[in-house]
């Protein structure tokens, strides 16, 4: 019996849980008035401040975080950050490096759609966590019997995460797939997948990777841009060919030929696969 692959995933229910209203949170929307006055300070050489659930923002330098993002800016912005138990750091919010307490939590339908997924007790892999919220979302799913370890290449996200999501069973790692190669097989239940870079030549190899890691039962969930123009992009033959090579043996169902994007996030599409459990397991 085969892996099932499905393009889509089923609707999560946020009613329930109580960071998932924080990790769907839009990013704070200032009135006209406030972006005004953030004007003038920037132009005084005054810096604007934020807080979010007691971790306080300062802005450095006049150009704003949507005009330094934007095809006419500079490209990165800098805040100074002060977390409640008084540690501080320097981040950079780049295209590439965004922080939901800033830029709101972008991919958060890609983590909130896996919900009917998560189970308390699970441990999972978060194969690219950027900066750390979705992980710090899955580990409130998964409990304090549970785990998650998160990780990312980028070593200031990494370095941010640690502070900002400071729980007792999540581990944000620098790194990729090579940081895991030393788990047992089946050493998680589920892996999470959101924006990997999957057309290189090692493609084959880290989807497999994943697929030894994940233990009878579990699930593999990859969620790409569908645009191929992007780093991450994947278009959706491009992912079921992907996935038919990597899971040898088990040749991926064909309703993955029909790809559907993720409900809140229309650039985006998943692609779900099931391990089958163990022989004589109850399902």
């Amino acid at each position: 019996m085969g892996p099932h692959a499905s393009p889509v995933l089923p609707s999560g229910s946020a009613g329930s849980h109580g960071t998932i209203a924080a990790l769907a949170m839009s990013r704070p929307r200032a009135s006209a008035w406030s972006r005004f006055s953030d004007s003038i300070r920037r132009m005084l050489g005054l810096h604007p401040t934020l807080v979010v659930s007691g971790v306080r923002y300062r802005e450095r330098g006049r150009e704003s975080l949507r005009r330094a993002l934007s095809s006419r800016g500079s490209g990165v912005k800098e805040y100074d950050v002060e977390f409640p138990d008084g540690k501080r750091t320097r981040i950079r919010c780049t295209p590439d490096r965004l922080y939901a307490d800033l830029s709101g939590p972008l991919l958060s339908p890609a983590y909130l759609a896996c919900d009917p997924l998560i189970r308390p007790g699970m441990r999972l892999l978060d194969a690219s966590c950027g900066t750390g919220y979705g992980a710090a979302w899955l580990a409130e799913r998964v409990g304090p019997s549970g785990a998650v370890v998160a990780l990312d290449r980028d070593l200031e996200s990494i370095r941010f995460a640690r502070l900002r999501y400071p729980l007792g069973n999540v581990s944000f790692e620098p790194g990729g797939i090579e940081s895991v190669m030393g788990e047992t097989d089946g050493a998680f239940a589920g892996v999470l997948a959101c924006g990997v870079p999957l057309r290189g030549q090692d493609a084959t190899r880290i989807v497999g990777e994943w697929w030894r890691l994940i233990a009878p039962g579990g699930w593999l969930l990859v969620v790409a841009p569908l645009s191929t123009e992007t780093p991450t992009g994947l278009g959706a033959i491009d992912a079921r060919d992907l996935l038919a090579r990597a899971i040898v043996g088990s040749p991926v169902d064909d309703d993955a030929k029909e790809t559907r994007t993720i409900p809140g996030l229309s650039t985006h599409a998943a692609w779900l696969v099931r391990k089958p459990p163990a022989p004589g397991a109850i399902a």
